[in-house]
């Protein structure tokens, strides 16, 4: 074997065999599907959003749960509908989240209209928004994808890839939305498809925000120029084309500074990456990234201090991860050994990264012990200072060294603040039990600096 596939073999062993990931735990429910969706709240509790199917194609019923540390909550109803064919979730700048789903019509049933779902965790529950998203893409009659994202103000965007059906013919468009309330508007098309013979075909859309207004968007064209990524920024209700590139759109995120992070792949199924600003491309490769023959496993992801994570399936099933700290892509590490089809990558407030992978019954999630070369081999294990809860009733004593200390803050289990602490005593009678973390206050206006511990309020 060659000097460098066995240099490669060997740091791979060594990364799983250090510990650096968790042991699997698996997600506490399963679907017919495999449009699992996670996302995490400030005060790190992580949402689990799927559709279970009902009856084969004909209906399934929306669930969702959270997690703090270890800890799942039994799975909640969100909604029932005819048929759930795709599924993007995300958080809003309030601290709510947001699970969207297409719904009305299997991409073979041609005699119905498709919509959107939208079901929004407030505090007092769920709340769902199908009748004033349905019909919002009245072109729309039944979709591939759907992207959601939060711009610089705090309104969210949707993407999508809409497939629509003409005499003679069909074809697919890319489209961006924008929700105000509860009303989503679709000012313009990304990319316009076309029917025969001038064939057009618009695959995945993604969109992630900008660092000054609007939000990012590739997505994959595939026309007589060939197949290629193109690049727009999404400004008001107009999308401006910037670059095209590569083959095939795999995921995207924004780091720190704003760079735009595309990650897709070639011919040849190898994983590389892209840096975008509004007037350049740097194209990257990851260190061992050849992926399998599934290529929509991949995931990426951002951390608070701008570090950037990519999560893939490889050749034999095994789930890979690597890291970015402005430079060269690390040595992949080994995060999961079986099973490994698609992935979804998130960060906790401490730059952890959470990885949940499975293939459609059946979905388990791992989490980075440490930060790669920071807290490695000496830091108390993540899940340790998050499973064990202190029991409040009444009052909660929050040590500190005076009254005129910064005050820390009370986060509910969805993450919102639910009351500011000082040190001393604190009523917290008039507060719902329940689970709840107290968190530091972080630097002005950059909100908490992440959960110290948890605590139950009974009564």
């Amino acid at each position: 074997m060659p000097r460098g596939i066995l240099a490669t073999v060997a740091g791979l062993l060594a990364a799983h065999a250090s510990g650096q990931w968790s042991e699997p735990a698996r997600v506490p429910y399963e679907t017919d599907w495999c449009n699992y969706e996670f996302v995490i709240t400030p005060g790190d509790t992580i949402w689990a959003c799927c559709t279970r199917g009902q009856g084969g194609l004909d209906s399934a019923v929306a669930y969702a749960a959270w997690s703090a540390g270890d800890s799942w909550s039994r799975p909640e109803s969100i909604d029932c509908t005819e048929l759930a064919i795709s599924s993007a979730a995300g958080v809003d700048a309030e601290g709510r989240v947001w699970y969207l789903r297409y719904d009305g019509v299997h991409p073979w049933r041609r005699d119905f209209g498709a919509y959107v779902v939208g079901s929004v965790r407030e505090r007092t529950g769920w709340r769902n928004l199908h009748q004033v998203l349905r019909g919002c893409c009245p072109t729309m009659q039944c979709a591939d994808l759907l992207e959601f994202a939060v711009d610089k103000v705090g309104t969210p965007w949707l993407g999508i890839s809409e497939h629509v059906h003409e005499s003679g013919g069909q074809y697919n468009s890319g489209r961006f939305g924008r929700i105000q309330g509860d009303t989503c508007t679709w000012p313009a098309y990304i990319v316009k498809g076309e029917t025969l013979p001038n064939y057009r075909w618009v695959g995945r859309v993604d969109v992630e925000p900008h660092p000054v207004s609007g939000m990012w968007s590739v997505c994959e064209v595939d026309d007589e120029q060939g197949r290629r990524l193109c690049v727009h920024r999404l400004q008001g209700d107009s999308a401006v084309f910037l670059h095209e590139f590569g083959r095939i759109l795999l995921a995207a995120a924004v780091d720190s500074t704003g760079r735009f992070w595309v990650f897709y792949a070639d011919s040849s199924h190898e994983l590389k990456s892209a840096t975008i600003s509004t007037d350049s491309v740097v194209e990257h490769k990851l260190l061992g990234g050849r992926l399998g023959q599934d290529l929509r496993g991949v995931s990426a992801c951002v951390d608070g201090e701008g570090w950037v994570w990519c999560a893939w399936p490889s050749e034999d099933a095994t789930m890979m991860v690597s890291w970015n700290r402005g430079g060269e892509w690390a040595e992949p590490e080994q995060a999961a050994l079986q099973d490994c089809f698609y992935s979804r990558l998130l960060p906790d407030s401490r730059g952890i990264p959470h990885l949940y992978y499975g293939w459609f019954g059946e979905w388990h999630g791992v989490r980075r012990l440490a930060r790669p070369g920071v807290e490695e081999g000496g830091d108390t294990p993540y899940a340790v200072r998050h499973t064990q809860a202190t029991i409040v009733r009444g009052s909660l004593v929050l040590p500190g060294a005076s009254a005129s200390s910064s005050p820390s803050l009370l986060l509910d289990a969805a993450g919102r603040k639910a009351a500011e602490l000082r040190p001393g005593v604190n009523d917290v009678s008039g507060l719902s039990p329940g689970v709840y973390f107290v968190c530091g206050e972080g630097p002005r206006g950059q909100g908490s600096k992440g959960p110290s511990r948890k605590v139950v309020l009974a009564r």
